[in-house]
Protein backbone atom coordinates (compact mmCIF):
# COMPACT_ATOMS: atom_id res chain seq x y z
CA UNK A 1 0.00 0.00 0.00
CA UNK A 2 1.06 3.23 -1.12
CA UNK A 3 1.60 6.27 1.32
CA UNK A 4 -1.44 7.99 -1.05
CA UNK A 5 -3.92 4.82 -0.37
CA UNK A 6 -3.07 4.93 3.21
CA UNK A 7 -3.79 8.47 3.24
CA UNK A 8 -7.25 8.11 1.43
CA UNK A 9 -8.35 5.16 3.57
CA UNK A 10 -7.06 6.36 7.48
CA UNK A 11 -7.18 10.41 7.34
CA UNK A 12 -10.84 10.66 7.05
CA UNK A 13 -10.43 9.45 10.62
CA UNK A 14 -8.78 11.79 12.13
CA UNK A 15 -10.56 14.01 13.83
CA UNK A 16 -12.32 11.20 15.61
CA UNK A 17 -9.46 9.83 16.67
CA UNK A 18 -8.69 12.81 18.33
CA UNK A 19 -11.93 13.89 19.54
CA UNK A 20 -11.78 10.32 21.68
CA UNK A 21 -8.03 10.54 21.97
CA UNK A 22 -9.02 14.25 23.89
CA UNK A 23 -11.80 13.04 25.66
CA UNK A 24 -10.03 10.38 27.66
CA UNK A 25 -6.44 11.85 27.87
CA UNK A 26 -7.67 15.46 28.53
CA UNK A 27 -4.96 17.06 27.39
CA UNK A 28 -4.77 18.60 23.93
CA UNK A 29 -0.67 17.28 23.66
CA UNK A 30 -1.11 13.57 25.13
CA UNK A 31 -4.08 13.27 22.72
CA UNK A 32 -1.73 14.70 19.81
CA UNK A 33 0.89 11.75 20.62
CA UNK A 34 -2.17 9.69 21.03
CA UNK A 35 -3.06 10.02 17.28
CA UNK A 36 0.27 9.84 15.68
CA UNK A 37 1.21 6.55 17.81
CA UNK A 38 -2.67 5.32 16.25
CA UNK A 39 -1.49 6.48 12.94
CA UNK A 40 2.38 4.56 13.18
CA UNK A 41 0.73 1.49 14.38
CA UNK A 42 -1.47 1.33 11.27
CA UNK A 43 1.01 2.21 8.83
CA UNK A 44 2.69 -0.77 10.25
CA UNK A 45 -0.65 -3.15 9.32
CA UNK A 46 -0.82 -1.44 6.05
CA UNK A 47 -0.53 -4.48 4.65
CA UNK A 48 -3.26 -6.05 6.45
CA UNK A 49 -5.80 -2.86 6.15
CA UNK A 50 -7.78 -4.10 3.40
CA UNK A 51 -8.31 -7.24 5.15
CA UNK A 52 -10.32 -5.68 7.62
CA UNK A 53 -14.39 -4.79 7.51
CA UNK A 54 -13.55 -1.13 9.11
CA UNK A 55 -10.56 0.75 9.29
CA UNK A 56 -12.59 3.37 11.53
CA UNK A 57 -13.08 0.89 13.96
CA UNK A 58 -9.50 -0.62 14.44
CA UNK A 59 -8.53 2.73 14.59
CA UNK A 60 -10.60 3.49 17.06
CA UNK A 61 -9.85 0.72 19.17
CA UNK A 62 -5.97 1.42 18.79
CA UNK A 63 -6.77 4.63 20.29
CA UNK A 64 -8.73 3.43 23.04
CA UNK A 65 -6.55 0.76 24.28
CA UNK A 66 -3.62 2.85 23.69
CA UNK A 67 -5.42 6.10 25.94
CA UNK A 68 -6.16 3.25 28.30
CA UNK A 69 -2.56 1.96 28.66
CA UNK A 70 -1.15 5.37 29.36
CA UNK A 71 -3.96 6.41 31.47
CA UNK A 72 -2.82 3.38 33.96
CA UNK A 73 1.02 3.71 33.79
CA UNK A 74 0.21 6.96 35.21
CA UNK A 75 -2.12 5.92 37.51
CA UNK A 76 0.24 3.39 38.50
CA UNK A 77 3.56 6.09 38.30
CA UNK A 78 5.56 4.38 35.68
Amino acid sequence: MKSSEFKLLVMPYSDRIYRMAYRLMENREEAEDVVQEVYLKLWAMRKELPSYRSIEALAVRITRNLCLDLLRKRKTGR
